[in-house]
């Protein structure tokens, strides 16, 4: 790492880390995605009108944490969760398939063409991880209008700065709580979209 020409990263958070333990500057390159409307056809639905919330992520105990969705959904009994699992770990992936509730449905494998359809009917995004840099699915549900609650990380201070993401650090009582408000809450629901899309277009729009 010391003898690198130089060194690029996704947030100012990863950038401080690096000058904090390796005495390293670099340069921040933002992850570029396309910002459209083309996805807004007849059948497009405001969030507050479509079928589930969202959760995406490995079976992975310290990264991912796809148990902490379980316990959301376990609270939260009349809300339909979607997880879509990438099994990196069997034992854990088959442990949730027999102690997930009756409002999560999981899938294991889904193809690159069929996420448009997903995030199109997500009522919201839930982030259960401990870490993260700038995750693409934070992008791609922020293209889809699909406000982002997340329960300990906010990159970028999506939270701090602009707003544009829930963040209940590390509280699962105001996670279930700011969840429940923001799909009933249309101002509310407004706001945070509003926010996430002037974030994107400032920070991330290709």
């Amino acid at each position: 790492m010391r003898y690198v020409d130089g060194i690029f990263v996704q947030t100012e958070k990863q950038s401080n880390m690096l000058k904090s333990l390796f005495q390293r500057k670099a340069s921040i390159l933002s992850n570029p995605i396309t910002f459209w409307e083309a996805f807004k056809t007849e059948e497009y639905k405001d969030s507050l009108s479509r079928d589930y919330v969202l959760w995406i992520g490995r079976t992975e105990f310290n990264g991912k944490r796809p148990l902490r969705c379980l316990e959301l959904a376990r609270r939260l009994p009349h809300i339909k969760f979607l997880m879509l699992l990438n099994n990196s770990d069997n034992e854990m992936f088959e442990d949730i398939l027999r102690n997930k509730t009756e409002n999560i449905t999981v899938i294991e494998r889904i193809s690159d063409n069929q996420m448009e359809s997903i995030y199109q009917k997500a009522k919201a995004f839930i982030s259960t991880s401990l870490f993260e840099g700038m995750p693409n699915a934070f992008l791609q549900a922020e293209v889809f209008e699909v406000p982002i609650l997340s329960l300990d990380v906010a990159p970028d201070k999506m939270c701090s700065k602009w707003n544009a993401i829930f963040c209940a650090n590390g509280s699962m009582d105001l996670l279930v709580s700011m969840l429940n408000k923001i799909l009933v809450d249309k101002s509310l629901n407004k706001k945070y979209v509003e926010n996430m899309i002037f974030f994107l277009k400032k920070n991330h729009n290709n």
